[in-house]
């Protein structure tokens, strides 16, 4: 499976939720962004976490939406 990777909040396979900030040049995993718990990440343009196209519990599989606002007090 394979998905149109693009910044915003993205459901990764295990199920929890990450954040793809922004893409950085053309190599294997020009997308990176961060986990619910502050991990980063980097993905290729197909969403998957290892270029070898086996599936991995940190491939990006559903985009939920734009990035929430932060906020700030």
């Amino acid at each position: 499976m394979s998905v149109e990777v693009k910044p915003g909040r993205w459901r990764l396979r295990n199920g929890k939720t990450a954040t793809v900030e922004d893409r950085v040049g053309n190599g294997l995993h020009p997308w990176r962004g961060r986990d619910s718990n502050g991990v980063r990440y980097t993905w290729g343009d197909s969403g998957l976490w290892l270029d070898d196209a086996q599936q991995t519990p940190y491939d990006l599989i559903e985009y939920l939406g734009p990035e929430e606002p932060q906020v700030t007090s």
